[in-house]
Parts: C-alpha cells; sequence; structure tokens
C-alpha cells in the first residue's frame, strides 16, 4: 500500500506525465496567470534580464477579452500570429544606478534557445531572420504598448520572432504537453549571465481542478499532494 511519502514523491517525480486535461476557451484565460507562467527577472548586482515568452494563444485569448485597435479584424491578427511565437527580451547592465540597455543585435547575438520536447529530443530553434509585413506591422503596434505599461524598460524590448509550425505542419512548442523551453542569455562579453527555464503545460491554459480540499491542482499534477487522491484527466 503507497504511503503518504510515495504519493508525495509520485506528485513531485511525475509533475509533467498529463496530456489531458479541458483546455480553457480564449475568452476565460486568465491573462495575468498566464503572463505570471511566461515572464522571468533576472536581477543580479550590475545588470537586469528580462524574458517573456509570448505564445499564440496569449494574443487569441487578448483579441478576444480585449479591445485591441490594429485596423484589421479580429480573426485576420489571430490568423497572422498563430503560426509563430514570440519572445521578448529586454538587458541592461547597471552603473551607478543609471540602466545601460543592450541593442538588439546586442542581445541577439548572446541569445541561445532549446526546447526540450515531451519526449525529451532537445531542439536549438533560430528566431526568423524575415518577418511578413503583417508581422512587421504588428510588432510596431505591440512597441508603444509595451512603452506604456513598462516606461523605459518597455521602450528597450525587443521581439524576436520564431516560426512555430514544422515542415510536416506540426507545432514547434506546445504549451498544452510536458516539456521544457530555456533560454539563455549572454553579456556583452559573451559569457552567459542569465538562463530562464520555462516549463510546459502551462496551468493558465486549462480549466481549473479542484483537490477534495477545495485547493487548485495544477495541470501537471496526478495527484492531490494532500491526500493523494487521483486527479481527473
Amino acid at each position: 500500500m503507497c504511503g503518504w511519502l510515495t504519493l508525495l514523491l509520485l506528485c513531485t517525480l511525475l509533475p509533467n506525465t498529463v496530456l489531458g486535461g479541458e483546455r480553457r476557451a480564449p475568452k476565460d484565460v486568465p491573462l495575468n496567470e498566464l503572463r505570471h507562467e511566461t515572464q522571468q527577472q533576472h536581477a543580479a548586482p550590475g545588470f537586469v534580464d528580462f524574458v517573456w515568452w509570448v505564445p499564440p494563444e496569449y494574443w487569441e485569448a487578448t483579441v478576444v477579452q480585449q479591445e485591441v485597435r490594429t485596423g484589421i479584424q479580429r480573426e485576420a491578427l489571430v490568423e497572422v500570429l498563430r503560426p509563430v511565437f514570440m519572445v521578448v527580451i529586454a538587458q541592461a547592465d547597471i552603473a551607478l544606478g543609471a540602466l545601460n540597455f543592450f541593442t538588439e543585435a546586442q542581445t541577439r547575438k548572446g541569445l541561445v534557445m532549446t526546447y526540450t520536447r515531451p519526449h525529451g529530443v532537445l531542439m536549438t530553434l533560430q528566431p526568423l531572420d524575415a518577418l511578413s509585413p503583417a508581422l512587421e506591422a504588428l510588432q510596431q503596434m505591440f512597441r508603444p504598448l509595451l512603452s506604456a505599461a513598462a516606461g523605459n524598460l518597455g521602450k528597450n524590448m525587443w521581439f524576436f520572432t520564431y516560426s512555430d509550425v514544422d515542415a510536416s505542419g506540426n507545432r514547434v512548442v506546445s504549451p498544452f504537453e510536458p516539456g521544457e523551453l530555456q533560454i539563455a542569455l549572454a553579456s556583452r562579453s559573451g559569457a552567459i549571465r542569465s538562463t530562464f527555464h520555462v516549463e510546459f503545460p502551462l496551468n493558465a491554459l486549462f480549466v481549473p481542478r479542484r483537490c477534495a480540499n477545495g485547493k487548485p491542482a495544477h495541470i501537471s499534477w496526478k495527484y492531490c499532494p494532500w491526500d493523494g487522491t487521483p486527479l481527473p484527466e
């Protein structure tokens, strides 16, 4: 008979084995929770780095839930963004209280992104060198929004766009399946100084499950850690 320690270890050692779960409709996705799962910051003496992995589900939920004035219809906006994902990055060195931000070229030079697929296959991902006119226009639209939300930091955030569809038409990085995205950023000298990890599946994209005590259960859990009850998949 399994003891409590065994059940707790199952929740710890098997956190990414659940593929089931009901997906939330775009209108129901909690944007704040999704941002919390996909945004990270590393602040250390002498520098600060910020990374935000932005899946197409974020844009789709945003345009459904909010008024987004883009000059094009919502359906067209989603169609433009669905085949790609973006990474928004800001890097700055700090000296005497002042922020010396990286240029887009400096950030791109030190950016290394890898994705571990559900079965442990590691992929190195490269940002697109050229964007469609529609994507270029959208990124120009997003930039002032970031500036308004994050001030000087927002003005120095750079967009890196990646294809999210492989040669077979399958998704490259799925936030619905177990996996991990690793984003490494380098200093101006080229040495890695920050490494960020985004773990999948993303809880915000699924309809919440509850344990018997009423507490929310993360989508990656197979058992409730409080009483060992198996969770529905």
